[in-house]
């Protein structure tokens, strides 16, 4: 059985610096959403995100001490088109799919800021 879940995001900033987070400097995240994220690493370490790198989160649970592990692999990269799919494949945030993936794109609205 299939299931597929869709949402939207809207912020007041920058489609490209956002991008530009996640494929570059996505290190940097736990700086800016330390109330999602405690840690990201990601591999190979050279800072180029691209097909086959692997994103390990450490996500913040609720008001709980310890963290939920997610190992993604990204899995298709556009950087013209601003989109990033990720296939996640082990942690504790896989349990219970049998396949879990996320498509990222960042777009401009005709208001201020971007969508996600």
């Amino acid at each position: 059985m299939a299931h597929n879940l869709e949402f939207e995001y809207k912020a007041k900033c920058c489609a490209e610096e956002l991008y530009a987070m996640m494929t570059r400097d996505a290190a940097k995240l736990p700086k800016y959403v330390l109330q999602m994220i405690h840690n990201v690493q990601i591999l190979p370490g050279d800072g180029d995100v691209r097909v086959g790198s692997v994103f390990i989160w450490d996500y913040v649970r609720g008001d709980k001490p310890s963290s939920a592990m997610k190992k993604d692999k990204v899995t298709a990269v556009d950087h013209k088109n601003m989109s990033i799919t990720f296939t996640g494949f082990e942690g504790e945030l896989t349990n219970g799919f049998t396949s879990l993936s996320s498509t990222l794109n960042y777009y401009h609205t005709n208001t201020e800021g971007w969508e996600l």
